[in-house]
Formats: structure tokens, sequence, C-alpha cells
């Protein structure tokens, strides 16, 4: 019996261990993953699309475009490259659309992608992040602290929100560019010349200001690497803030949605 116990430890724990990560490599974004991948079969030629964080997710709402237009925003933490990962999958399916815009918050632009944050073609060391991840907010969920599970709104074609913002967010923030942003934005922007697809890249809705110096900064590398970039954005109220400061409330979604409307025209 003991001679089976230590076999069982020294070789079979171990090979089980390795057989359930790669047969569970969920992550806390999956069902939002899977919301927005069940749109893919509506888009066609004659789409319109925006991709991006949460400010998108939040700000825009694809209901009140044109028939064919359709939201398809994950969080920050999957930054361009996240939207580039998607982009690829419809061009693979022959599902091109015709215009895409990319909004993310002031802040996004300046992320690296986080680790495990693979929406296909998860590796090892995705799925080993994801497990450790997950594993780390059941204890702390065991231990009291507020689940950070995110819940659908299907009302809102986004993630729910918690309850509003009550400190104040009305400041100016640098906008930064990260080297993971840049790469996967470049790609992007080659991929649409390439397909004939209208795109460009926005910023969403934001209760913060953006400092001048590091706009026009932020500028000057797009233009160098030929990148569609409109820099403005809609700045949210104090009535109209959600949970975030780059969260519009979803009861004030409409007027984001219409500004941005107006400004792709």
């Amino acid at each position: 019996m003991r001679k089976f116990l230590y076999y069982f430890l020294i070789i079979i724990s171990p090979l089980s261990f390795i057989f359930f990560l790669y047969n569970d490599d969920s992550t806390r974004f999956d069902d939002l993953i899977m919301y927005q991948l069940d749109k893919i079969h509506k888009i066609d030629n004659n789409s319109t699309i925006f991709f991006g964080d949460s400010s998108c997710g939040n700000g825009v709402d694809a209901k009140l475009f044109d028939f064919n237009t359709y939201n398809l925003s994950l969080s920050e933490s999957f930054i361009s490259c996240g939207s580039l990962e998607i982009l690829n999958n419809l061009i693979e399916k022959k599902k091109i659309p015709s215009k895409i815009y990319l909004m993310y918050t002031i802040e996004g632009y300046g992320y690296k992608k986080s680790k495990g944050h693979q929406i296909f073609d998860r590796t090892f060391l995705d799925v080993l992040y994801n497990k450790s991840y997950n594993l780390k907010e059941f204890l702390k969920e065991s231990l009291g602290a507020k689940s950070r599970k995110l819940i659908l709104d299907l009302g809102n074609d986004y993630v729910k929100q918690s309850s509003k913002l009550k400190t104040n967010p009305f400041d100016t923030i640098s906008i930064k560019l990260s080297k993971d942003n840049l790469k996967c934005m470049k790609m992007i922007s080659e991929i649409c010349e390439v397909n004939n697809i209208d795109y460009a890249f926005l910023i969403g809705p934001n209760s913060k200001k953006i400092e001048k110096k590091s706009l026009l900064k932020f500028k000057e590398i797009l233009n160098e690497n030929s990148i569609n970039f409109n820099q403005f954005y809609y700045l949210i109220s104090k009535d109209e803030i959600g949970d975030s400061p780059k969260h519009i409330s979803p009861v004030f979604k409409s007027n984001s949605t219409q500004f941005y409307k107006d400004l792709i025209k």
C-alpha cells in the first residue's frame, strides 16, 4: 500500500495536474470572451465593429447604430492585442468588416499585455497563470474579499457595473503608448490596409482630461507609424459617471454613443 501511494505521489499526481491544466484553461474573462465571440456568426462584409476595453464596452451601444454594427469589447488587460486576435479570427472566417473602430481608455494605451490574457491558442504558461490567478481569487473570496467575477449585463451588452464611483476623478493625466500596444496597433493598421477596412483608433469616455504635451508626443508616434487616430473623446460629467472614471453609467450610455456616432461621420 505504501509503495502504491509513493508511486501515485511521484508519478500519477504530477501527470494528473498537467492533464487538468491542459483541459481547463479558464479565466475570469471567459464568459465575456464567449459572449463577444458568439456575435461573430452575425458579422458580414458590410459590418461595422467596435473593438476595445471596458471604456468602449460601457460607452458605445451598438444597437443605436445601423443594423450591422457590433461591439466586441473585452477588458483593458487584453489591450489592442486582444482586438488583433479577434480581427484575425474574423478574417480567417472570411467575415471581413467594412469599418472598425478601436477604442481604449487614456491609461489603457500605456498598458503592457497582461499574462494569461490570450483569447486563442493559450500556451502552457498562459494556462498556468490563469489557474494560479483563479486559485488566488478563490482563496481571497473564501476569506471574505469581494468577488471579482464578471457578471454579464445583457441589457447593457457588456459586463455589469458595480456601485457608482464616489471619489472625485476629475483631474488631468498623461497618455502614453506601450511597446505591446504599438506593435499590435501597427499590425491592425497593416491588416486593415491589406483588406480595405476603414479604421481608426479612438479614446473611450473618461472623466479625466489629457495632459497636452503627452498627447502631442502620443500623436507624433502614431503619425510616424501611419496609424489612424482621432484624439477627441466623450468627457463624462459628474452625474454620468459609473463605477470608474472611464465608465459612463449605463443610464447615460446613449449620450456617449451619440457623441461617437457624430465623431466617426
